[in-house]
């Protein structure tokens, strides 16, 4: 079941990082924070990092800063649950 759940997030994720460009991104990246919410509760820390990456070009890219505080706080946090201290300072 888990790996489903795992699936269908990343074609999720997928759709959300191809979205297309003359969009809303405030709407997107709301929809990426929710989807980094899931991977984190199923403990899939290497995909939410990834998710998170990508918010992260997203917001930079498409000049949504709204979110990018709690993006970075997000990767400090499961920095923090990997025992990465370097990288947990970083953010």
């Amino acid at each position: 079941m888990q790996e489903i759940q795992r699936l269908a997030l990343r074609i999720l994720n997928n759709s959300l990082y191809n979205y297309p460009l003359d969009k809303d991104y405030r709407i997107i990246l709301s929809l990426m924070i929710s989807t980094i919410h899931f991977y984190f509760t199923l403990k899939q820390y290497e995909d939410t990092i990834m998710i998170i990456n990508n918010a992260i070009y997203l917001s930079n890219k498409y000049c949504c800063y709204d979110y990018l505080g709690n993006l970075w706080l997000m990767l400090a946090n499961i920095y923090e649950i990997l025992k990465d201290d370097n990288k947990a300072k970083e953010y």
